[in-house]
């Protein structure tokens, strides 16, 4: 087929040179010796032209000007040549002689006059549509929108200055089109390869319209140089027509199938019919609706490309910055101390926000060295968030999400090991160009582009930017490790503008026992510093123990260089939801609107659904005694989604969580030895609670603690829900003591175990522990429509649900285990692998290998932690009737 294809291409272009002959006729020596005896004497026979005898001794001063004495010398050539052909052509009509062509085109016979006006006509016709076509392009790409092209052949019998006209237009454009068909049907995007593509063709374009215009007016070469670049440009466009699915292809096959007919007829032309008309004069009128149809194509298909490119921002969003308005940014960075709530307090602001009626996203900045949260200790940072796209997070992107009930991504979490791997990266690729590479500016400015590119991703299910960006910045101001971020920060509150930036400082406004006065000393440092590094607040978020004084706020504002009105106190409050609903009775909505320049396209803050929740919560009177049975109680952050999904569970049900926590160590046997007091009160803690709940964790410190809190609840019908690492255990629970494998165990725990229940995943990682594990949204599909779990999810098929871990039960096992009566009741796309497990003979006994806790909205909490608070009210089974 390319065979066929490019020899086809070759005998087309090989035609070309029949044309290099087309100007026999004024090669004759007798039309040449008419021609210079003319343009002296001004005559030819007894027919003399006036305009050949001007001259520039006297005469009106307009008739000595130059360019008046260049119009009338092309008039008298075109005066001359005319009839010495008219009288030539005569002549070998006599002796019956076939007719010749002339300055490459054939002679023809003058009607009452019209045919030099008609040619004008025709060329200003063309040049019309070209200068609208260019006048478009331009236009249209200002805009971001369609591009345009053009494609004409022409046709003159016209005055010197509309043909060369004609012909340098007719050129730009055919090289145009043949560079971006070039690029098109070879699909070249590398921007250096464009260059080296498009340039040689611009530039012998370029000198051929300055060969035609200022040397030689030759017809015949700009014939070949013309057909030549549409001939290939109408091949290459039918190849890329012929593969891709663009929606007006159609256009295109219309233009490459007439255009090449037309192409035809000026290849094999033939004299004029009658004298009148020839195949080049309707090649010249077939241009006119040619060039419209193809006008039109490309800006189809500059709409088509930009909708592509558009579509491709969610993970890249630069180009829309052009396309879209300005985002605005609020800034929350904390002074004095860490733990002040920076996190609670970005949500916070973010739901006032909204509220408001404005779209709102969020990013976290971490300024720890690690790529992501993925390997630090809970202990160390609190709990590990994971997002739809497998992203391991800082655990306030979780408050975020429950707060605003948004969907993050993991480019949402910059910390500086994201950024400066991502620098590195393009220093190893030369991207700087030999550049030395320093913080300033090559850290500050890939910080700067990946919050600018970031806050452009829409997060709510919704098309287009967000109107607002919270940022928050982690750590206190002073801290090494973020001085990049702050002087990143300075800057981009200095490029996007005092009214798309509000800086909130979060700090401590402490009161001393002995004295018992609101101290502010630390706040005034704390601004000092922020002030000295280039950021200056808008405003002040105070926390304290109790609301703060009017004293306290006039001597904040009268040292911090802050309104009073814009100081913001955030006080201890019964419970989070709180916080937004004292934002609001603070008018803070309306200050950080008014420094935005928002307050046209907000509305009044509507929180009444926000103000419900906080306050039936606080009304609350009955509880439900859960027992939490973890490897890292020790810092209840570092299961916070639980706590969190177990919270919007229990005001569904009209209840307060009571957590008892109970170190799953305690529980062993081994403990009743070395620490006996903790041993039983763990156990009286566990046998006193109305279910219990094993999360996830990682290693084998506490697994056998775990194990016997399983069994427990298993042989006593408590409810119990296990989460990832609590599955598992509910797994080897079971296989210990049904099946009676007694070293039944994880080969986490024990790699040499005779009795693998809980093994390996094949594809993960043993060498490196990083975003190795099975993360991010994954469908579980749901086998039996009857169990408890696919009755909670409203009888669905599948779910979608956020996972992390790198061990799973042993498919080899699953079917001994579901023949003694432990159902497997989710599996995932292939089969194969177990998801979700329920005990028959048990009110709710569900282990889950994902984390459920990481989609629980405070309005609507996970199905499955919903289930588990009823079951331990004796209320499951009346919530399915109902």
């Amino acid at each position: 087929m390319a065979f066929h294809y490019w020899t086809a291409l070759f005998l087309l272009l090989s035609c070309l040179f029949s044309i290099s002959n087309a100007s026999a006729g004024d090669a004759d020596p007798d039309y040449r010796t008419c021609i210079s005896e003319c343009e002296i004497s001004g005559c030819v026979g007894q027919l003399c032209f006036p305009q050949c005898n001007s001259s520039s001794d006297g005469g009106p001063w307009y008739i000595q000007e130059p360019l008046y004495l260049q119009w009338k010398k092309w008039g008298c050539q075109g005066d001359c040549r005319y009839q010495c052909m008219v009288n030539r052509e005569r002549e070998r009509e006599t002796l019956g002689q076939a007719p010749v062509k002339y300055h490459g085109k054939w002679p023809f016979k003058r009607v009452l006059g019209i045919h030099e006006p008609a040619s004008v006509a025709f060329s200003v016709l063309n040049l019309a549509m070209h200068f609208h076509g260019w006048l478009s392009f331009f236009i249209t790409l200002y805009y971001k929108l369609p591009l345009k092209q053009d494609n004409a052949v022409f046709h003159s019998r016209d005055v010197d200055l509309t043909e060369r006209l004609d012909y340098s237009s007719a050129v730009a454009v055919l090289g145009f089109s043949l560079i971006l068909a070039i690029l098109r049907t070879f699909d070249i995007r590398v921007e250096a390869t464009r260059v080296m593509v498009s340039a040689p063709i611009l530039a012998f374009v370029t000198t051929h319209i300055l060969y035609i215009n200022f040397y030689k007016l030759d017809y015949g070469w700009n014939m070949i140089v013309c057909v030549a670049m549409g001939v290939t440009q109408l091949f290459l466009w039918a190849r890329w027509a012929a593969v891709s699915s663009h929606p007006s292809n159609w256009k295109l096959w219309v233009v490459v199938i007439a255009g090449g007919l037309a192409m035809l007829l000026e290849i094999y032309d033939f004299p004029p019919y009658e004298g009148y008309f020839d195949a080049h004069s309707i090649w010249h009128a077939a241009t006119i609706p040619l060039t419209i149809l193809w006008w039109s194509f490309i800006r189809d298909d500059a709409e088509f490309r930009t909708s592509s490119l558009l579509k491709k921002t969610k993970t890249k969003a630069k180009l829309a910055c052009a396309l879209v308005s300005e985002m605005k940014y609020v800034l929350v960075t904390g002074g004095v101390v860490s733990g002040l709530g920076k996190g609670v307090t970005a949500s916070s602001i973010g739901v006032v926000l909204k509220a408001c009626g404005l779209r709102v996203t969020s990013i976290k900045i971490d300024p720890y060295l690690n790529t992501d949260a993925g390997t630090m200790s809970p202990f160390e940072h609190g709990e590990v968030f994971v997002l739809d796209d497998g992203g391991e997070v800082d655990l306030d992107l979780g408050n975020y999400e429950r707060f605003l009930d948004v969907t993050l991504t993991k480019d949402n979490n910059i910390t500086t090991g994201k950024i400066y791997q991502s620098v590195l990266e393009k220093e190893r690729k030369g991207d700087y160009l030999g550049k030395t590479v320093q913080v300033v500016p090559h850290i500050t400015d890939a910080i700067k582009d990946w919050i600018e590119s970031v806050s452009l991703i829409p997060v709510d299910g919704m098309e287009g930017q967000a109107d607002v960006c919270v940022i928050e910045l982690g750590g206190t101001v002073g801290d090494i490790e973020s001085m990049p971020f702050i002087e990143a920060l300075r800057q981009l509150s200095f490029s996007v503008g005092p009214e798309n930036f509000c800086l909130i400082h979060v700090s401590l406004i402490p009161v001393l026992g002995v004295v018992g006065e609101q101290k502010t000393k630390p706040t005034q440092h704390s601004v000092r510093e922020l002030r000295a590094l280039g950021l200056t607040p808008h405003f002040l978020a105070c926390r304290s123990a109790q609301p703060l004084l009017e004293s306290t706020k006039a001597k904040l504002s009268q040292f911090c260089h802050v309104s009073a009105a814009n100081i913001l106190n955030i006080h201890d409050v019964p419970n989070i939801w709180h916080v937004p609903l004292l934002l609001r009775n603070q008018n803070a909505h309306h200050s950080i609107l008014k420094q935005l320049n928002l307050t046209s396209v907000a509305t009044a803050p509507d929180l009444d659904s926000w103000t419900r929740m906080a306050e039936t919560f606080d009304n609350l009177t009955n509880h439900v005694k859960i027992a939490m049975v973890g490897k890292y109680i020790g810092l209840t952050d570092s299961y916070l989604s639980v706590v969190k999904a177990l919270l919007h569970a229990c005001i569904a049900c009209s209840l307060k969580p009571h957590i008892e926590w109970i170190a799953a160590s305690d529980l062993e046997d081994e403990s009743e030895k070395s620490t006996p007091e903790a041993h039983a009160a763990a156990w009286n803690i566990l046998k006193s609670a109305e279910c219990i709940l094993v999360p996830g964790g990682f290693g084998d410190r506490g697994v056998s603690g775990m194990v016997l809190a399983a069994k427990y609840a298993r042989e006593n019908k408590i409810p119990y829900l296990g989460i990832c690492l609590g599955m598992q255990i509910a797994v080897i629970e079971f296989a210990r003591s049904v099946l009676g494998l007694e070293r039944a165990n994880s080969t986490e725990f024990d790699a040499q175990t005779s009795d693998p229940v809980v093994i390996f995943m094949p594809e993960g990682s043993r060498t490196h522990m990083g975003s190795t594990m099975r993360l991010g949204s994954r469908r579980t599909h749901l086998q039996n429509q009857d169990s408890l779990t696919s009755k909670l999810y409203g009888e669905v098929s599948y779910v979608d649900e956020r996972h992390r871990h790198r061990y799973e039960v042993n498919p080899e096992v699953a079917q001994a285990l579901e023949e003694a009566g432990l159902r497997f009741v989710g599996k995932d796309d292939t089969g194969k692998r177990v998801e979700v497990i329920e005990f028959q003979d048990h009110p709710f006994y569900v282990g889950v290998q994902f984390h459920p806790e990481f989609k629980s909205r405070p309005t609507r909490p996970s199905p499955l932690f919903l289930g588990f608070i009823l079951a331990a009210r004796k209320l499951l089974q009346a919530h399915f009737s109902n």
